[in-house]
């Protein structure tokens, strides 16, 4: 495992780069974020730790782009997500983290 500045600076690069290709074209954060850091962390560790991160980079885009938003259509989007948080973090809980990796390749990919 790298020294902890080390860790940092590429957690933070790889949220920038992240950051501004989903920015661009609506995808591929996770994808970024998960195969630049899945080199140096356990996958049980890179999920919580990069969740965080998504979530404040989800929350800038939706204030950036707040004018644009159908609400009306979100907001049943907002509603179907709640069970899907609350199952998948029971299941990451429970899972393996060889089960997890083929899980999360899956839908990387």
């Amino acid at each position: 495992m790298l020294e902890v500045p080390w860790l940092w600076l590429i957690t933070l690069l790889s949220g920038l780069v992240a950051s501004t290709v989903t920015t661009i074209t609506g995808v591929g954060a996770g994808l970024i974020v998960y195969g630049t850091l899945g080199f140096f962390l356990d996958l049980k560790l890179l999920i919580p730790l990069s969740a965080p991160a998504q979530l404040f980079s989800g929350a800038l885009r939706l204030w950036v782009f707040r004018r644009a938003i159908r609400w009306s259509m979100a907001w049943h989007f907002f509603l179907g997500v709640l069970p899907g948080i609350y199952g998948g973090s029971l299941l990451f809980q429970v899972l393996s983290e060889l089960l997890l990796r083929r899980i999360l390749g899956v839908f990387l990919l």
